[in-house]
């Protein structure tokens, strides 16, 4: 039985709990929204983009105009390959813009070159030579070898798809010789010519660093350059079969490194100018003079690169320049202009926006094209519907944009981000 000095202490007891109680409540409540804000700051990592390094802001930008380009060239390629867009100017126009690719070599010739220059200035030792090579195949074999693997598993594989898997497994499709229909990736030739270059380029520039003094190296780079047209010559002459446009000339001569390389070492030699002079160059790019007589190169090079190849008349040695020589000439100027960060053009493709998208511009050339075979069927009921021709091919590049975008982030998350951080404890 309980006494009347009993019940203060039961009291103070029940209050003791109902305190204990109450701090577990809000102790489990703290812990619950410790732990929710962790997840969301897991998941919040996971969902963002691990963006490019921002060193050169316009070539963000001009790199999505890059993407642009190659994109809506393969639309137009998709839906005349099915039957499904008529000729036209548009058409013709589309067709002629054909140079977008050389644009991503140029910006890798420069890109790479700089990280060359950068990584291998004070040490050329072999390590150092490895630790490059390294770095570049974690950050493009996984990306490629996955999407690659997705097509084998997706697609039907004939004998002649699966006699070429060696070749594209191995970066040397470009070199196979096997038409476009018999490839899982035909698009990936251009791969093919960047693989190669970055085998090359960190040797290249150990060997430029040899050279006594600056105007030796440049004069060796400009003569490397030059000798890519000489060898489309070669090519074009002592093969009688690069005599018919429609299909042997690109095969043998637009695909292929050894009559490509011109435009990577453009690129390489803007990296060299560059990375030696940028102060003097700013300065010399201020003036109005030299600003107005790199644009006027450009555009006067851009001109004749849309020009319809009849204009040359007969001439078909016209694409051994197209394919190259003009190109290079037309982005050379366009990249030291922008490198400069001045002018309305460079501010305009520095703005931010197009950070994201440039980051993503590896994936997106790996699955644009894949993207399009999923639109078609799409494209087919617009035209059986009667919809305008313009209609269909603006509708079905904004469909291979969107949807390219969308599987080039998810194979960003799931295979570009781990190898990059894979990348950084190995090879740091």
């Amino acid at each position: 039985m309980h006494t009347a000095t009993d019940a203060p202490k039961m009291s103070g007891a029940r209050t003791a709990t109902y305190v204990d109680q109450w701090e577990d409540v809000v102790g489990s409540v703290e812990e619950n929204t410790k732990a929710i804000a962790r997840l969301r700051d897991r998941l919040s990592r996971f969902f963002e983009l691990r963006l490019l390094a921002n060193s050169f802001p316009a070539l963000h930008g001009i790199r999505v105009l890059a993407i642009l380009l190659v994109v809506q060239y393969h639309a137009t390629v998709g839906l005349r390959s099915s039957g499904l867009l008529r000729g036209g100017e548009a058409v013709r126009l589309s067709y002629r813009v054909f140079f977008g690719m050389d644009l991503f070599f140029v910006l890798s010739g420069f890109l790479i070159g700089t990280i060359a220059y950068r990584s291998l200035s004070s040490d050329k030792s072999p390590r150092a030579l490895g630790r490059f090579y390294a770095r570049r195949a974690l950050r493009t074999f996984a990306p490629y070898y996955a999407v690659l693997t997705a097509l084998v598993m997706l697609l039907p594989m004939s004998a002649a798809r699966q006699a070429g898997l060696l070749s594209e497994f191995t970066f040397t499709a470009n070199y196979s010789g096997l038409p476009i229909h018999a490839r899982t990736m035909p698009w990936a030739w251009s791969l093919c010519v960047e693989e190669h270059f970055y085998v090359v380029v960190p040797l290249l520039v150990v060997l430029l660093a040899k050279c006594k003094n600056h105007c030796a190296r440049w004069s060796l780079l400009t003569l490397l350059w030059l000798s890519a047209l000489f060898v489309r010559f070669y090519v074009f002459y002592g093969d009688e079969s690069a005599w018919d446009q429609k299909g042997a000339m690109f095969k043998i001569i637009y695909a292929r490194t050894h009559t490509r390389y011109d435009t990577l070492v453009a690129g390489l030699l803007v990296a060299d100018v560059w990375y030696h002079f940028s102060d003097k160059v700013e300065r010399i790019l201020t003036k109005r003079t030299a600003r107005v007589l790199l644009w006027g190169v450009s555009s006067a090079m851009l001109l004749a690169l849309c020009l319809p190849l009849r204009a040359f008349g007969p001439w078909r040695e016209v694409n051994l320049f197209r394919w190259g020589t003009m190109t290079s000439l037309m982005y050379v100027p366009v990249l030291l202009l922008l490198l400069t960060n001045s002018g309305m053009a460079a501010r305009l493709l520095s703005h931010r926006v197009f950070l994201p998208v440039a980051t993503l511009g590896y994936g997106i050339y790996l699955v644009h094209i894949p993207v399009g075979w999923l639109l078609t069927p799409l494209a087919q009921k617009l035209v059986l519907s009667g919809w305008p021709s313009s209609v269909i091919w603006a509708a079905f590049l904004a469909g291979m944009c969107v949807g390219a975008f969308a599987l080039a982030y998810a194979l960003h998350l799931v295979v570009e981000k781990p190898m990059l951080r894979l990348r950084d404890k190995l090879v740091p």
